[in-house]
């Protein structure tokens, strides 16, 4: 890696933190550093999931070769993704 200023090479092919702007620094403190041994990083999650079910049905015997049915689902299924900062 090479300094884009001067053309030299950087030592240990590491850019120095004087080079680093004070915005991208403080952006850096809100970022989260990961596992130590990976760099991984996973974003907790609360998961609520809804999921509200109503069945009806309904027979008619109409004499004896005659039957009249009815029959009724309402389903509804929430399943938000919130990100909680600070869990894990």
């Amino acid at each position: 890696m090479t300094n884009p200023f001067t053309g030299a090479t950087f030592t240990g092919n590491q850019v120095s933190t004087s080079l680093y702007s004070a915005t991208s620094l403080a952006l850096l403190k809100l970022i989260p550093t990961g596992d130590p041994l990976t760099g991984e990083f996973n974003f907790p999650t609360i998961t609520k999931q809804d999921d509200t079910q109503y069945v009806a049905r309904v027979d008619q015997h109409i004499g004896e070769n005659l039957t009249a049915s009815a029959s009724y689902l309402w389903d509804r299924y929430s399943n938000p993704d919130i990100a909680i900062a600070g869990i894990s």
